[in-house]
């Protein structure tokens, strides 16, 4: 009988310090949970809040706290911090751009609107009238084809044509062209089989086009021989070789920026001079557009060698080419 009463009072004061204990522990490993937890978030939360400064007053290459090569938070700082600087160097492109548009769209309008006013300011006779029409056509030209660069390096990937790419047919056009732009000019082609690739026909053609024409226009007098060959992979290069005046390595490494002109070498003359520097600009982004590359070789005194190389299938899906009118 004691041992049973016993008993009874041993398990009910177990109960007793267990209804104690357990609010007490829990409590107190709440309050450390809580404590721990908060230390460990700071740096998160003064990540967030950096970052949420640097969106907010665009500030894009303000340093982020903690940045480095320690912890996976210090990681995750310097990643956010390395983009952030992309960002605010493709802003910077972008305004470059614009501004740069910008001016080479104001300066022909200016002549445009100078031109007009002129040809209206008194009477004048009919040579005098034709004449003025064709200086304002050139400055019209000069619009239309830098407005149709500007259109064709903003195009969205999603919007290109996807189809079969005879580039045989499309470098004998653009030799045709360029013989008809400079008749003088000694442009030949070698291609001795048809080349196909996939992609946006008319965005290609422009690029082939643009290869062409720079070396006509920037070389004059210089033989240009335009080659079209494929590999084995199934790829394909339109090279563009001229043994022109070249450009030496600082002009070279620009080639290629929009609305980059070099100052005196390989300076266009003649017909179609004074471009808006968005050809080899246009070239290399068809280029990306088509997972491919423009590259760029030149020595002084020895001519300029361009090559777009395309690989065998684009970076989008291909659907199959349009049928012509009436088939």
């Amino acid at each position: 009988m004691t041992d049973a009463r016993a008993l009874g009072e041993a398990q009910a004061a177990f109960g007793r310090a267990l209804w104690l204990l357990v609010p007490l522990a829990l409590g107190l490993a709440l309050g450390l949970g809580w404590t721990v937890a908060g230390r460990l978030l700071s740096p998160v939360r003064t990540l967030e809040g950096a970052a949420r400064a640097v969106g907010a007053g665009g500030e894009l290459r303000r340093p982020l706290p903690g940045a480095g090569e320690g912890d996976e938070l210090a990681r995750l700082a310097l990643t956010l911090q390395e983009t952030f600087t992309r960002l605010a160097d493709a802003r910077d492109r972008e305004q470059d751009f614009l501004r740069a548009a910008a001016h080479d769209l104001r300066s022909p309008l200016t002549a445009l609107t100078a031109r007009v006013d002129a040809a209206l300011a008194r009477d004048r006779d009919a040579a005098r009238y034709r004449a003025e029409l064709r200086e304002i056509g050139t400055d019209i030209a000069r619009l239309s084809g830098l407005a149709n660069h500007l259109l064709l390096l903003a195009r969205d990937p999603s919007a290109l044509a996807r189809e079969e790419v005879p580039l045989r047919a499309l470098a004998a056009d653009a030799v045709d062209r360029a013989r008809e732009l400079v008749p003088e000019a000694d442009v030949d082609l070698i291609a001795p089989q048809p080349v196909m690739v996939a992609g946006d026909r008319v965005l290609l053609g422009q690029a082939i086009w643009n290869l062409t024409a720079n070396a006509v226009l920037h070389a004059p007098g210089a033989t240009v021989t335009v080659s079209v060959t494929d590999d084995e992979a199934g790829g394909a290069a339109v090279t563009v070789r001229d043994d022109g005046p070249g450009v030496d390595a600082e002009v070279l490494a620009r080639l290629g920026e929009a609305f980059y002109r070099p100052d005196v070498s390989r300076a266009a003359s003649g017909p179609g001079a004074g471009g808006h520097g968005l050809g080899l600009a246009l070239v290399r982004r068809a280029a990306a557009l088509h997972g491919g590359t423009l590259s760029l070789e030149s020595v002084p005194g020895e001519g300029l060698t361009a090559t777009l190389h395309l690989p065998a299938r684009p970076p989008f899906p291909l659907s199959p080419a349009p049928l012509p009118p009436g088939s």
